[in-house]
């Protein structure tokens, strides 16, 4: 794969992650087609590593939201808990949409499924 062929922001991304800064690194990797290949397959692996650390910290902030919604009994790992919004107050709940019997409307809305799980996290199901 040619450096030529990729566009500007993938190199330049490439090149900031290598702190390559010397023009004379930089040829060195022009010419070397084997090692660029290799460089590629190292920065799509730094790209799936930063993508994964942002799904742990998104995850982290909605676990916290959800540990900080007051609940009338106690949180059991294990057990499905069902999230709702209703008359603008944050619920978690034990009982699912469907026993609610009930439509939803502006003062009535389910915001998701979780599993709490036995390392006392909530898991989006």
């Amino acid at each position: 794969m040619a450096l030529s062929n990729l566009n500007k922001e993938t190199t330049t991304k490439l090149f900031e992650m290598l702190s390559l800064n010397s023009n004379n690194d930089i040829e060195k990797i022009k010419n070397n087609y084997s090692a660029y290949g290799q460089l590629i397959i190292l920065a799509e692996q730094i790209n799936q590593l930063q993508d994964r650390a942002n799904i742990i910290i998104k995850n982290i902030t909605i676990n916290e939201h959800l540990h900080n919604i007051e609940m009338n009994c106690k949180k059991v790992v294990g057990n499905y808990y069902y999230h709702y919004l209703i008359n603008n107050k944050e619920i978690l709940s034990l009982i699912s949409p469907e026993e609610w019997n009930r439509q939803e409307d502006d003062n009535f809305k389910f915001l998701g499924k979780y599993l709490y799980n036995f390392d006392n996290i909530f898991y989006l199901q």
